[in-house]
């Protein structure tokens, strides 16, 4: 081997542009790391682009259209870094504008979807609202969002209707969090922190879970009752079958994981109750619907609760006027009717859907109606000021 440096082979043409290419990179990559991370207080309004490297013919980059092109390492950092300042940004900016106007209470972001309306209301009902952590009332039409609380004054009431038909009632002093609609996820729930709510769910592929701080009820398809008392949760079975299971804060090792509670059966647990209890109801109940002729002072019509929906045209009932009897089995204080989100209490017999007592000795007032649909819920109040099971009986009146 010569000693000559004339002998010695001069470098590549390719490896001497790869070295100027990948020198030019670094200069570059200095540049962005510098824009990004240093950030002056008080820099001057200009261009933050790296400085150019000079090009040169040698130094151009050629792109080779090959898939087995293998990027170099450099401009694979180059990107990285990009995109991580970039998102930086980005999450900065979001920060900034979701920190407007917002209280010490953290902000949950909700799709438009997650929201549920208002169908009636009666009375004082207010909701929490997220972003201003403040009470607003609320009004027929109203929007309830996931994750906001409701709350019932004495005596008000509320009814939110779902897309699917189900529907829940909120009863007076009550308290609950709207926790899924039933949107993306398939599925229906809430928390119930105090006071008492109805239940009507529709047949369905999803279920619905309403819970409490001691209980948890899961249903497909069905109606019932849940009510907060003291440290126990208390559960009614109206309609088909419910899935009832302590909340596992208060799951004791020996307890059973859930049972199964059937129509006509309520059931009771709490942190101190060991064993869920489940016993059938007894007397006072709603035995059936009764159409009631003013004119005639008989009863024409009699309606199951389990019927559903009943059909009836006005044409062929009392032309003179009629009412819609509650028939009670045993003795109650007083029973709680709501017609299409308005309720009244009826307190001495007879028993009317209508809101009409007798007047005047043996006659009656007629409950004025018109073609449409109306949903009645019912619940009688035994002696000792207990709730028993709700029946409900939805009629479509046509002309």
């Amino acid at each position: 081997m010569s000693d000559d440096p004339s002998s010695i082979p001069a470098p590549a043409p390719d490896a001497e542009s790869k070295a100027k290419r990948e020198y030019g990179q670094d200069i570059a990559i200095d540049a962005l790391l510098e824009t990004c991370y240093r950030a002056p207080k008080a820099a001057p309004h200009t261009s933050s682009a790296p400085k150019a490297v000079e090009a040169t013919p040698e130094a151009e980059l050629r792109v080779v259209p090959s898939p087995r092109r293998r990027i170099p390492s450099h401009t694979m950092k180059a990107a990285a870094i990009a995109a991580m300042c970039t998102l930086s940004a980005v999450g900065l900016v979001t920060w900034l504008m979701l920190s407007q106007g917002t209280s010490d209470q953290p902000l949950a972001l909700v799709d438009a979807a997650t929201t549920l309306k208002v169908r009636s209301l009666d009375g004082p009902v207010k909701k929490l609202n997220l972003r201003s952590n403040t009470w607003t009332h609320l009004e027929p039409g109203s929007a309830v969002t996931v994750g906001e609380r409701i709350q019932t004054d004495d005596n008000a009431s509320i009814t939110f209707a779902y897309a699917d038909g189900s529907t829940l009632e909120l009863e007076q002093s009550s308290e609950l969090e709207l926790q899924s609609v039933d949107k993306d996820i398939k599925a229906k729930s809430l928390l119930l922190s105090s006071g008492k709510v109805h239940i009507y769910a529709t047949p369905q592929s999803s279920t619905f879970t309403a819970s409490t701080p001691y209980a948890k009820a899961e249903v497909l398809g069905t109606s019932f009752s849940l009510a907060v008392k003291n440290a126990s949760t208390e559960l009614v079975v109206d309609s088909g079958e419910v899935s009832f299971q302590r909340s596992s804060n208060f799951q004791p090792s020996t307890a059973e994981e859930s049972i199964i509670v059937h129509s006509g059966e309520q059931a009771e647990l709490g942190p101190a109750v060991e064993i869920v209890r489940t016993t059938e109801l007894e007397e006072p109940y709603i035995k059936s619907f009764s159409i009631f002729s003013i004119k005639d002072e008989r009863i024409v019509y009699e309606m199951l609760p389990q019927n559903g929906t009943v059909q009836l045209s006005l044409a062929t009932l009392p032309k003179e006027g009629f009412n819609i009897f509650i028939n009670i089995e045993g003795e109650v204080s007083q029973v709680y009717v709501n017609v299409n989100g308005k309720f009244h209490t009826e307190k001495f017999p007879p028993y009317t859907v209508g809101g009409d007592r007798l007047v005047y000795g043996e006659k009656h007032n007629s409950w004025e109606v018109e073609a449409g649909t109306y949903r009645i819920v019912t619940i009688p109040t035994d002696q000792d000021g207990n709730d028993r099971p709700k029946q409900e009986l939805t009629i479509q009146f046509t002309d």
